[in-house]
């Protein structure tokens, strides 16, 4: 059993520390591994293996991946609020134009109403003109005085 342990042991360590190599066969195909057959063994090229991060390396792979996460979840954050805040100023300020145009409209309909009042009165009143151009005292009685709405005009 020992044996065998040991055997294991030792193809295990021939294997982790086996060479890679380079070559290329006869109709040009580049190939790679730890064992070159007899006819490429003259070309077989050795290929240096990267090296392994050590544990300090990979910590501190790990925590630049967790700040970088953190900063995207962040700016993720951010965009979405920022968008969200556009959205809302865009609604209000489609809201507040829609409210404007309402109101314009209103106050294009009460000018029309009063223009139409303040014209009345005046058909009225030159019923009840002089040759001057001055009113007889009948007109008061028949007619309603409507000033002319200066913000219509």
């Amino acid at each position: 059993m020992l044996r065998l342990t040991l055997v294991v042991v030792g193809l295990l360590a021939a294997t982790a520390s086996a060479e890679m190599y380079k070559w290329v066969d006869k109709d040009g195909k580049q190939h790679f591994g730890d064992a070159v057959p007899v006819e490429y063994q003259q070309q077989a090229v050795p290929v240096k293996q990267a090296a392994q991060p050590t544990r300090e390396q990979q910590a501190e792979a790990a925590s630049a991946a967790s700040r970088t996460k953190a900063l995207a979840e962040e700016y993720d954050y951010r965009h979405q609020t920022q968008q969200a805040e556009l959205r809302e100023k865009r609604k209000a300020a489609e809201q507040a134009a829609t409210e404007k145009k309402k109101r314009k409209q209103t106050n294009d309909k009460s000018c029309e109403a009063r223009l139409k009042r303040y014209h009345e009165s005046a058909e009225c009143f030159n019923q009840y003109r002089n040759a001057n151009g001055s009113l007889k005292a009948a007109a008061y009685e028949k007619c309603k005085d409507v000033e002319a709405p200066e913000d219509c005009l």
